[in-house]
C-alpha cells in the first residue's frame, strides 16, 4: 500500500520552485505548439535537405558505433581469455600455496622434533661432563692411592730391611 505525504513548503523557497516549474512547462507548451506551425514550401524543402543530411550523418555514426562496437566485443572476448586465465592461474596458485603451508606445517614439526632432540643431547653432555669430571676425580684419587701405597710399600720395604738387619725378622 502506497502512502502519501503532503510536505509542507519552506516559506523561502518553496513558492520560488513552484513558479520556476510553472514556467518551464509553459515554455514546453508553446514550443510544441509552434512546432505544429505548418511551415512554408521552401522552408519545408530545406528541411527535407537537412533530413537527408542528417539522416547520412545518423548513417555513418551507426556504422562508426557498429565499428567500434565490433573492436569492443573483440577486447572483451580477448579479456575474458584473460580473466580465465588469471583464474586457471590463481587456482594453481592456491594449490600450491595449501601445499607450501602443508610443507612449512611438517617442517614446523621436524624442527621442533629436532629441538627435542638438541635439548636432549644437551642433557647427556651434561651428563657426559659430569661423568667426565667424576673420572678425573677418580682418576685423581687413584694416583693418590698409589703414591700412598708406593710410599707405603717404600716404607716396609725399609722396615722390614731394618728388621731385617736388627735380626728380628728373618
Amino acid at each position: 500500500m502506497q502512502t502519501y505525504r503532503i510536505q509542507e513548503t519552506d516559506a523561502r523557497g518553496g513558492d520560488n520552485v513552484e513558479t520556476i516549474l510553472g514556467i518551464v512547462v509553459l515554455v514546453v507548451l508553446v514550443a510544441c505548439g509552434l512546432a505544429r506551425v505548418p511551415m512554408p514550401v521552401r522552408m519545408a524543402g530545406e528541411e527535407a535537405s537537412i533530413g537527408l543530411r542528417g539522416g547520412r550523418l545518423h548513417s555513418t555514426v551507426v556504422q562508426e558505433l557498429e565499428t567500434r562496437n565490433s573492436s569492443l566485443e573483440g577486447e572483451i572476448k580477448k579479456l575474458s581469455k584473460a580473466v580465465e586465465s588469471t583464474k586457471a592461474d590463481l587456482a594453481s596458485f592456491r594449490v600450491v600455496h595449501d601445499t607450501l603451508i602443508a610443507q612449512v606445517a611438517a617442517t614446523t614439526a621436524k624442527l621442533q622434533e629436532v629441538d627435542g632432540r638438541i635439548a636432549e643431547t644437551k642433557t647427556h653432555a651434561g651428563k657426559l661432563n659430569e661423568y667426565a669430571a667424576l673420572q678425573e676425580q677418580l682418576r685423581k684419587e687413584r694416583d693418590e692411592a698409589l703414591d700412598e701405597a708406593k710410599d707405603a710399600a717404600e716404607r716396609v720395604r725399609e722396615l722390614t730391611l731394618r728388621l731385617q738387619r736388627a735380626g728380628v725378622y728373618p
